[in-house]
């Protein structure tokens, strides 16, 4: 991860297969398989949210095949609880990714993830607005209570729910949490920036720009 939010901080359980080692959305990505793999990193206080603004980004190249609810991240005191958030397919989906967090009743935002290539993934919350995009564009608003539910001293978990259940099947790349919001500008930004080394179907070709003949190329706006 080269954001450095997750460096060295997440470890396998014990008793579970390390996740493979792939190429990434930049350098290494985590590949789970959906059965024995996932990680954990022990509570934080900097991992949870009540009333601050926040940010959950990263990059996913999931299997075309999933685990009924299977979750990306969470921080929750357990697999069902009254807290925290989660970031996970919706039911038996294999497409519907939603981001769960809770207040009085549970609040979501949205987004359908397309398996033949990487999607850049930020959810954004500031104040009583919750928003998720999807490669740099808003996908699915909502609003929330001006204070949410915390994750309690749950573990952080990636690959799984943290009792290790409704694993996910795929790749992870670029995790990173910040305790504010990012702009539409700094989420943009972000997707522009990192997107060079993904957006690439299953024939290696990008699914958003083909390069064509041979173009001179010259110094950009970033």
């Amino acid at each position: 991860d080269t954001s450095g939010a997750a460096n060295g901080n997440f470890t396998p359980l014990p008793d579970n297969a390390r996740p493979t080692a792939v190429t990434g959305q930049l350098g290494v990505a985590a590949q789970y398989n959906g059965s024995t793999q996932y990680h954990t990193r022990a509570h934080s206080d900097n991992l949870n949210f009540t009333t601050g603004s926040f940010t959950v980004a990263c990059w996913i190249k999931p299997n075309s095949s999933q685990n009924s609810w299977a979750t990306i991240l969470q921080k929750r005191t357990s697999s069902n609880g009254i807290d925290g958030y989660t970031l996970q397919y919706y039911s038996s989906s294999d497409r519907l990714i939603r981001f769960y967090v809770y207040d009085t009743t549970w609040r979501y935002v949205e987004v359908n993830v397309d398996h033949r290539i990487w999607n850049h993934i930020v959810v954004v919350r500031n104040g009583t607005n919750l928003k998720m995009y999807l490669n740099g564009t808003v996908a699915n608003p909502t609003t929330i209570a001006s204070s949410i539910v915390g994750g309690g001293n749950s573990p952080f978990t990636l690959g799984a729910a943290n009792d290790g259940s409704s694993k996910y099947t795929g790749a992870l790349d670029e995790l990173a949490v910040w305790s504010r919001a990012l702009s539409e500008a700094d989420v943009r930004n972000a997707y522009r920036l990192q997107l060079g080394g993904a957006g690439k179907d299953s024939t290696g070709e990008s699914s958003h720009m083909k390069v064509i003949g041979t173009p001179s190329f010259v110094t950009g706006k970033v």
